[in-house]
């Protein structure tokens, strides 16, 4: 009976063994990854390299463009002495002395304006109605700042045209607004004699 008890258990052992064996062969074992031939190393890495290359090619290209574009909008910050000019618009350029004093004489008309106005929106208050007022300062502002992108030219000619019209415009509406100021006097005083029935005085 002892006997028959050992060969069982022994029977059990040779199965279980037989079992973890079969179980073994039939998992296959993980095989390693084989490490990329030589050949293809070098072409991914040549191809990296040439990716690397052409995105910094493209970057300097993007970045010298940029400089080229910046230096070609740069504004001139030095006066010059030319016949060529540009005046306000890209197509208004003067290609000859004869369109340079042209345009030099019109620019020069053109800044005198600039003080008349202002003395028209000034001394309209009160006489002209308001939407007049208005327009006369919108006229007034658009001819001061194209004055003023006129000398930002640096061309010492129209420089002294913008300079000159200006100064001339000023002179003129002085002297305007002194014989008006003379005139309302004039006036005030021949109405306060007729009020006191003598002669005004000579003026």
């Amino acid at each position: 009976m002892q006997m028959l008890r050992v060969a069982a258990c022994a029977l059990m052992v040779c199965s279980a063994v037989a079992q973890h064996d079969h179980h073994n062969h039939g998992a296959p074992s993980p095989a390693a990854t084989p490490p990329p031939s030589t050949s293809e190393g070098g072409e991914a890495g040549h191809a990296g390299h040439a990716a690397h290359a052409g995105h910094d090619a493209h970057a300097g290209h993007a970045a010298h463009a940029g400089h080229d574009a910046h230096a070609g909008h740069s504004m001139q910050m030095f006066f010059v002495s030319s016949t060529t000019a540009t005046f306000l618009f890209e197509k208004w350029v003067t290609n000859d002395r004869g369109m340079y004093a042209l345009a030099i004489i019109l620019t020069g008309g053109f800044c005198a304006l600039a003080p008349l106005l202002r003395y028209q929106v000034t001394a309209s208050k009160g006489r002209f109605p308001l939407a007049l007022r208005t327009v006369l300062t919108f006229v007034y502002f658009n001819v001061t700042y194209a004055a003023m992108l006129l000398a930002m030219t640096f061309n010492t000619g129209v420089w002294w045209a913008v300079m000159v019209g200006t100064t001339i415009g000023f002179g003129v509406t002085e002297y305007v607004q002194e014989l008006s100021e003379a005139q309302t006097l004039t006036e005030e005083e021949e109405a306060t004699a007729k009020k006191l029935g003598t002669e005004p005085h000579a003026a």
